[in-house]
């Protein structure tokens, strides 16, 4: 008994102390922030982007990668494929990505991309 009254309101000052972020608190993007953005699509991504300062990878020094819309960067080529169900990568792992967060967006209707 006494500990479900202890989940129980433990439950409830979650639900009290915890909010949405303001989005205020973010980093502030956009057109009038000189972002570009990936296309409206599903399974789209940027075009290559061509890094100022190389960004280390597994011992590599990457300079060039693209902005995918399922949530993710990747380096070397344009990998905007979506398919968590399945194993993602080649079998000799050779495709690098960095999944931030990785999701099946279709941004075909509403949603930017902003990069």
């Amino acid at each position: 008994m006494a500990q479900t009254l202890c989940l129980v309101v433990g439950l409830l000052l979650s639900l009290v102390c915890c909010s949405a972020v303001p989005l205020a608190e973010f980093y502030p993007y956009g057109i009038d922030q000189g972002n570009l953005s990936v296309v409206r699509g599903l399974d789209v991504s940027s075009p290559n982007i061509t890094l100022q300062i190389p960004f280390p990878f597994f011992g590599v020094k990457e300079t060039i990668l693209y902005v995918i819309n399922h949530g993710y960067l990747s380096f070397e080529e344009d990998y905007n494929r979506y398919r968590a169900q399945d194993v993602y990568f080649d079998e000799d792992f050779s495709q690098k990505l960095v999944a931030g967060f990785w999701s099946d967006v279709d941004t075909s209707g509403t949603g930017i991309v902003w990069y």
